[in-house]
């Protein structure tokens, strides 16, 4: 199982831990084995962040959008409340990339993102 124990300093330590019937000295008992699972935690919230983000602008990829609208519509629909989904486009892009080349485009790109990242409510996702 999983839990958290408490340290001496107060802080929680996530722990995985298995317990088997042993016999000890002719008597059957309890051993626990408890595996301090701090390390492997960080290590698959970075791995969900990565597999989560577009690489170029920073934001919500199109994987984690899709995630993220499906439990939107459920909980929306759940709670009765509504929902709004806005896409944008940007005109003329490839024109863009095309004249000022890839590390300009991305540059927009990455522009457009934070911009966008930087003027929407917490709770709102901006996606690529």
């Amino acid at each position: 199982g999983r839990t958290r124990l408490l340290r001496f300093d107060n802080r929680q330590v996530p722990v995985e831990f298995t317990v088997s019937r042993i016999q000890y000295s002719g008597h059957p008992a309890l051993q626990a084995e408890v595996r301090d699972i701090s390390a492997d935690l960080i290590d698959r919230e970075h791995l969900e962040a990565i597999a989560n983000t577009d690489a170029l602008t920073r934001i919500m990829n199109r994987r984690a959008w899709t995630a993220r609208v499906t439990s939107m519509t459920t909980d929306s629909v759940a709670i009765a409340g509504g929902l709004v989904v806005a896409m944008i486009d940007v005109d003329h892009f490839k024109a863009y990339n095309d004249r000022y080349g890839h590390p300009a485009g991305d540059e927009l790109l990455q522009e457009i993102a934070q911009g966008l990242q930087t003027n929407v409510r917490r709770c709102d996702s901006v996606a690529r």
